[in-house]
């Protein structure tokens, strides 16, 4: 911090061409001091959002954007979708879980940080944008019509008197609906067991997660546990919940299951309460705080560790499946073909 301030001393005091660092130039300087000081972690889920960016990461955080529809990551310095949001322009497209786009409208996009590609890939609704593509060595090309983003948190359906409750994301209000869909919607009808679809579902706020798992769970059950700088704290279910009784669960899940929804799929796996079907989830074992400034940026940043009720930290591994399933193909998708929800309904009728 000390050397910051004098390498800012010196600029004031002795650039030949002092005129020039005008005070909006100067707030640029330590945005991009900062920033940079951030990515130096090495911390993929850690990151600084400039001020001029940082309305449109509070519109994303919120669900609410203009785009292809697809949550994203560097992973190793590449863009990698992490999961398309169920319905967008990205999925309708056949984008999947794990493709990294390696060019924006012939543009290559190496080097470039998360924010600066984003935006590229962002636009108005209508406009179309082309991606260039690499998948398990194979490249690919997309031109995409982007839309006007909405992410839902939970829907409901039914397929042969068995409810399918489709988690995409933990918002604030995310526990507080499941509950009552449950109650209102699910348990009246007395269904032989469930299918949580947590597919593509990249996550969201701790507290959700806690939440949605007190639902399946007596008092006192540990769900997790959350290991800081300086502390450890376990999270044990406060109350009995509606589906504390309710065993015949299966769970589905892709690379795109992340965060808080890995956190829904390990607790139900490991008490035995859930069959897991699909393939590896992403394995992000971690929890992100988001600080803002008074100078507009926002810090992103990793504070903690979560383990399993066993103690096992998902981290880089993920929550490995029970039925291990490829994902439902693009051509699937278009033909409205679901093999690992086909599988999961048919498990919970007992057709093992």
């Amino acid at each position: 911090g000390k050397i910051l301030q004098q390498v800012l001393a010196h600029i004031d005091r002795r650039y030949r061409f002092n005129e020039e660092i005008t005070l909006e130039k100067k707030r640029e300087m330590i945005n991009a001091g900062i920033k940079a000081m951030v990515e130096a972690m090495g911390d993929k889920y850690s990151s600084y959002v400039k001020p001029d960016k940082s309305e449109k990461f509070k519109d994303d955080l919120n669900g609410k954007f203009s785009g292809i529809g697809a949550f994203v990551e560097m992973i190793d310095g590449q863009f990698t979708i992490q999961s398309p949001i169920k319905g967008s322009p990205a999925e309708e497209a056949g984008m999947v879980p794990g493709d990294i786009v390696t060019h924006v409208e012939e543009e290559d996009i190496a080097g470039q940080d998360i924010q600066t590609i984003v935006n590229k890939v962002k636009g108005e609704a209508g406009t179309d944008v082309v991606l260039n593509v690499l998948r398990n060595r194979q490249r690919l090309t997309f031109t995409i019509t982007r839309g006007e983003i909405t992410i839902p948190a939970l829907d409901l359906t039914w397929d042969k008197s068995i409810p399918i409750l489709g988690l995409h994301q933990f918002n604030r209000s995310t526990g507080v609906e499941l509950k009552e869909l449950i109650e209102k919607e699910v348990l009246p009808r007395n269904p032989k067991g469930m299918v949580i679809d947590l597919r593509s579902n990249p996550g969201g706020y701790l507290s959700t997660a806690f939440q949605v798992a007190g639902i399946f769970f007596p008092t006192g059950s540990k769900l997790f546990e959350v290991e800081s700088l300086d502390n450890s704290e376990v999270y044990e279910a406060i109350h009995d919940g509606l589906l504390k009784d309710f065993e015949n669960i299966v769970i589905l899940q892709n690379k795109g299951t992340a965060s808080a929804s890995e956190i829904i799929a390990s607790v139900l796996q490991e008490y035995g309460k859930a069959v897991v079907i699909g393939t590896p989830s992403l394995g992000k074992g971690t929890v992100q705080d988001v600080i803002s400034f008074n100078n507009g940026g926002v810090l992103k940043l990793t504070i903690a560790k979560w383990l399993t009720p066993k103690g096992n930290w998902i981290n880089e591994t993920g929550v490995i499946p029970d039925i291990e399933m490829e994902l439902q193909t693009p051509e699937q998708r278009r033909e409205d073909i679901d093999p690992p929800l086909e599988r999961a309904i048919n498990y919970v009728l007992g057709n093992h």
